[in-house]
């Protein structure tokens, strides 16, 4: 198969909605009314909290780290304030300047969902703030949020989110407009979930005998981790670790406080995850004593730390309470095998931790190549499915009916799960300043989460998929469609459309027949 690679771009699609049959889900909600203190990273003044709301306005004086300050700086300072753990000079100014503070940080997200922003918030006059919602510095889209003199509540849309955690950065410029906030909350539509689910643990339940790999570890005052012990309690079998009261002695033979790491429970997977996979990790649990704990991730061996953060803090009773929570695996947890708990993040003391029917579920997903868009209502669950077509070498599908033609389309490796589908969806590599797919082009494509590719025009087409070059093509399937093989060895020529043409330009793309073959080619 003769493949040409040129250089023309995809546009970015229109969001793809809310969908009326699904339910508004809250994923983070901030409550600027009940707060004293500013708790975020702020850049420049800090916001106040007046009157039941966030207060925020540009100040008439700018910070100098006293790292950076000149002389001049230092003489025309009103004095020093530490912002973020650094000291700063305070200098007035004439004019307004600009800063910026988040207004919500670090919650979790998913690719590829659009997210509803919405504040109660006023201004001193009508004016335009940009939300800058960012995972990090590096991946970033500015929102404006048009507000008034009035109590009201305003909102925007994040479209096709791409991060995996979510940070809300306000940026009101350099003006003199004052904001206030009386709370800020983030949203998505999620559709009920139609996902089957396979349990990879074994004696998740504490009833049998532990497998090949253990699902449970635990590691007691410092020492070594070895599969959790397992005991009877309140009718049933389940994992126990009897945390201690302390580790070490202080050099006066007094105790010290222990790590929050010295007494760990682990749910360990019997494999590797990498980034962008997505498991369900449920489990019951218990302690002896109140106590707040925290999660981190880590490798292959229990105690084989990866990075801290995991499933986020739990908060043990007296009371047994059940956990569930669907996660994606985040770049900086690549290669986790397993959830460590840190028993001693809080209570110091003498504790016993009690867990019970551990269970770590992947998704049950079609792996192949799929493709949905514009076509079939984003119904990524039903995604077409891509067939091995000899003739182009590639595997193929064709989209988009007269009554709904295709003009969007996503591509991806898996179906059976929307999350799922997105994580795995391939991008197109286009260089600086493309900006159109076009009828006839090779696009290299890679990996890339929740990536739209525009199609040249709205039509019925062929998307084709060459896995062993890593390339995607598009031709319009009503005009391929309309060429007979009738089996005569003299070539004849066809442009884009199925139109014959007598004379072919060269340099121009064909759809050539040769015999009973039919094939894509430009001419030399």
């Amino acid at each position: 198969m003769f493949k040409k690679l040129l250089s023309v771009a995809f546009a970015a699609a229109a969001c793809m909605g809310f969908n009326a049959n699904a339910e508004m889900v809250v994923d983070a909600y901030t409550d600027y009314s009940t707060m004293t203190s500013y708790p975020f990273y702020v850049m420049g003044y800090i916001p106040q909290f007046i009157d039941g709301a966030m207060v925020c306005q540009s100040p008439h004086y700018k910070y100098v780290s006293v790292n950076d300050a000149t002389e001049d700086d230092i003489a025309a300072s009103s004095g020093t304030e530490t912002i973020n753990g650094t000291e700063h000079y305070v200098i007035p100014t004439e004019e307004a300047q600009w800063y910026q503070y988040n207004m919500m940080q670090d919650f979790s997200s998913l690719v590829g969902t659009t997210y509803e922003v919405k504040a109660l918030v006023r201004a001193s006059e009508e004016a335009e703030v940009t939300l800058q919602i960012r995972n990090g510095w590096s991946s970033s889209k500015g929102v404006q949020m048009a507000i008034t003199t009035e109590w009201e509540e305003q909102t925007v849309y994040v479209e096709e989110w791409d991060g995996a955690s979510f940070t809300i950065t306000g940026q009101c410029g350099g003006n003199d407009v004052k904001y206030e906030w009386k709370w800020l909350q983030v949203s998505h539509n999620e559709k009920p979930s139609t996902t089957e689910w396979i349990e990879l643990l074994v004696n998740g339940d504490a009833e049998g005998e532990y497998g090949e790999v253990p699902c449970a570890y635990a590691k007691i005052n410092a020492g070594n981790p070895e599969p959790a012990l397992i005991e009877a309690v309140d009718g049933s079998n389940v994992f126990a670790v009897h945390a201690g009261d302390c580790v070490s002695l202080n050099d006066d033979g007094s105790y010290a406080d222990a790590s929050a790491w010295d007494n760990q429970f682990w749910i360990k997977a019997p494999r590797a995850f990498s980034a962008g996979e997505s498991f369900r990790l449920s489990f019951r649990y218990k302690a002896s004593q109140d106590a707040n704990t925290n999660t981190q991730c880590h490798k292959e061996n229990p105690g084989d730390y990866l990075i801290w953060h995991a499933i986020g803090d739990i908060a043990f009773t007296t009371e047994w309470k059940e956990f569930e929570k669907v996660v994606t695996v985040e770049s900086d947890m690549d290669g986790m095998w397993s959830v460590a708990f840190n028993l001693n993040a809080v209570v110091k003391t003498a504790t016993d931790f009690y867990f019970d029917d551990l269970k770590w579920e992947i998704m049950k997903l079609d792996e192949g190549w799929f493709v949905a868009g514009d076509f079939n209502d984003w119904e990524l669950s039903e995604a077409v499915e891509m067939t091995y077509d000899a003739d182009e070498e590639a595997y193929a599908a064709i989209v988009g009916t007269d009554a709904k033609p295709a003009s969007v389309i996503k591509v991806s490796t898996v179906r059976g799960n929307d999350q799922a589908f997105n994580n795995a969806c391939i991008k197109i590599n286009l260089n600086e300043g493309e900006d159109l797919m076009s009828a006839g082009s090779y696009y290299d494509y890679s990996a890339g989460a929740a990536k739209k590719i525009e199609l040249p025009s709205a039509g019925i087409w062929k998307v084709l998929v060459d896995d062993t070059t890593n390339t995607l093509w598009v031709e319009e399937a009503s005009g391929i469609a309309g060429i007979l093989n009738d089996g005569d060895n003299t070539a004849v020529y066809y442009n884009l459309q199925g139109v014959q043409v007598a004379n072919p330009v060269k340099g121009q793309v064909y759809i050539v027949k040769l015999g009973n073959k039919v094939r894509k080619a430009v001419i030399l």
